[in-house]
């Protein structure tokens, strides 16, 4: 089997907690193309590598699912699995991790977004949050 080391996927810092406790399992991001495999391993970043300070990977993880779904589709327990109590608590947090007004939000919620099903599977060196 093919390992496939994808690009790497940056987080808020607040989501930093939330994965290595394993309480976050999905992304959803905004890519125009998929940018991870299944079985692929994804490093996670706050800050990217190519940032001054360049950033360090604070965990490693692997994919299990991806798939693509409108945003506004997104059921309670995949909410819980994106880190957020509620359906309504996500998507106010992806309204301010995209900057979007709220007349784009509601735009956004028939559009297909990129849904990632991730596992930890290791914490790397501890970064400053």
């Amino acid at each position: 089997m093919t390992i496939h080391r994808t690009s790497a996927m940056l987080y808020k810092p607040v989501h930093r907690p939330l994965i290595l406790s394993r309480r976050k399992k999905q992304t959803r991001r905004n890519w125009k193309t998929g940018r991870v495999k299944v079985g692929g391993l994804s490093y996670c970043f706050n800050r990217p590598a190519w940032a001054v300070p360049p950033g360090l990977p604070f965990a490693d993880t692997e994919i299990l699912k991806v798939w693509r779904e409108p945003l506004g589709d997104i059921s309670e327990a995949d909410a819980f699995d994106e880190g957020y109590d509620t359906r309504q608590e996500f998507h106010t947090a992806f309204q301010t991790i995209n900057k979007l007004s709220a007349v784009e939000l509601l735009e956004h919620l028939n559009e297909l977004v990129w849904c990632v099903k991730f596992d930890l599977i290791e914490i790397m060196a501890d970064e400053a949050a």
